[in-house]
């Protein structure tokens, strides 16, 4: 019986809410959701690294310690160089301050795994890339 150890890394983001003015705090979530994890101790190369474009009518202010700006609304940011727990499944949280300037309604943002950013790209270990993206919300709509 050959058995597959693989890594599953799967992004979840923050839906939050609030008025024009408002600061509300936000994350977007690295998943390691399998037994198995990746390194890159020798290179020192982070295990994951994620963009994550910022929804519109907002600004980030400060940037995440272990994120940096793209431009003016997408951020880049990584994770430590493993992503594991003794072999439990593992997690690593940017957290986001969004400052609203606009409410606008159901404003979204993408966030997404950077694929092939590092050495081993992740599509070699992750069987699953359909989880490698969310939706950072603001102001959901009720309806």
């Amino acid at each position: 019986m050959k058995t597959v150890n693989q890594a599953d890394y799967r992004l979840t983001a923050s839906t939050v809410s609030g008025a024009a003015g408002d600061t509300a705090h936000a994350t977007v979530t690295v998943h390691n959701a399998s037994p198995a994890w990746v390194t890159s101790r020798s290179a020192g190369e982070p295990a994951a690294t994620v963009d994550t474009d910022i929804p519109i009518g907002t600004s980030v202010a400060p940037a995440p310690d272990n994120c940096w700006s793209q431009f003016e609304t997408r951020y880049r940011c990584n994770t430590p160089t493993y992503l594991t727990e003794s072999g439990k499944p593992a997690a690593h949280t940017s957290p986001f301050t969004l400052h609203i300037h606009e409410a606008i309604p159901n404003a979204t943002g993408r966030a997404a795994l950077h694929n092939d950013a590092y050495e081993p790209p992740v599509h070699t270990y992750d069987p699953d890339l359909t989880n490698n993206t969310a939706t950072l919300t603001v102001n959901p709509s009720t309806s």
